[in-house]
């Protein structure tokens, strides 16, 4: 999957362009990766994108109105719903830092939970795409939800905030990980 970054460079990062950066970026997230990647007017500092990240909010809405118009929705497509752990481990002072069970490591890690909602265009692996529509920190202690709480909230969300999902998103399944519910929606 190709994702080009097509703001101009007016003052700084924006977020457009970082939103469009993760989804292009298969795991490098990195200030550095960025600043490396962009070139010309778009041309950018470590510094600058630091900067950008501690007084911007990326917000799932936001997110949604960068993916919405990439999604090709049909019979075949589906939700996945896939909770994942950011590793965190030599972090002694970031808030949403906790142990928690990690899938990938086996075991428990400390680490940020995030939960994420992917939309696949249900084809072919090759040829099938697959982009974030919604996203939660998973934070128990300040909003006191379970991780199926907030992935039951997350496609009722999708559909309440875009009512033009309804007609445009709307995926004939859902799947999950291992351990999660899977649902099958209905009109």
């Amino acid at each position: 999957m190709t994702v080009s970054v097509v703001c101009v460079k007016t003052k700084g990062m924006t977020k457009r362009q970082y939103i469009e950066y993760l989804l292009a970026t298969p795991g490098n997230y990195t200030c550095t990766n960025l600043a490396d990647h962009l070139e010309g007017p778009q041309a950018q500092s470590h510094d600058a994108i630091s900067d950008f990240l501690r007084h911007e909010k990326l917000t799932p809405r936001g997110l949604w109105q960068v993916v919405q118009p990439l999604l090709h929705d049909g019979p075949e497509s589906y939700l996945i719903f896939d909770d994942s752990v950011q590793d965190k481990r030599y972090a002694h002072q970031i808030a949403l830092v906790k142990r928690q069970y990690s899938g990938a490591e086996g075991g428990l890690v400390k680490g940020i939970g995030v939960l994420n909602l992917l939309h696949s265009s249900g084809a072919v692996a090759e040829d099938g795409e697959f982009y974030p529509v919604d996203y939660r920190i998973y934070d128990p202690v300040s909003d006191g939800k379970t991780k199926n709480q907030h992935f039951r909230e997350m496609p009722g969300a999708l559909w309440a905030d875009a009512p033009s999902v309804t007609k445009g998103c709307r995926p004939g399944c859902c799947s999950s990980t291992p351990g999660m519910p899977a649902w099958t929606i209905s009109s």
